[in-house]
């Protein structure tokens, strides 16, 4: 699977699988995407229903439980119940 990394202005960007294939874009952690702060952002993207690709903004912790998600092509209700879990961790 296609991975990058960068670290810009302090905040590392990475990205795992294949955005230029996606037909939808979803925000799963973060409010970037609507104006806030970008660290912290994790937004998945979506092609035919599957997984195909995430991209995290200072969120490197959050990373592994999606790669391994767009490994397998995960739909969105198995993508949307790992945002939930790991928002609930971040919360405790």
């Amino acid at each position: 699977m296609p991975y990058v990394w960068s670290d810009q202005f302090g905040l590392k960007i990475q990205v795992a699988g294949r955005t230029d294939l996606a037909d939808e874009v979803v925000p799963l952690h973060g409010d970037g995407l609507d104006g806030g702060p970008v660290r912290g952002t994790v937004v998945g993207y979506f092609a035919g229903g599957e997984l195909v690709a995430v991209a995290a903004f200072g969120a490197a912790r959050y990373l592994p439980r999606y790669r391994s998600l767009v490994a397998a092509g995960a739909g969105p209700a198995a993508v949307s119940a790992v945002a939930g879990e790991l928002r609930s961790a971040a919360t405790r």
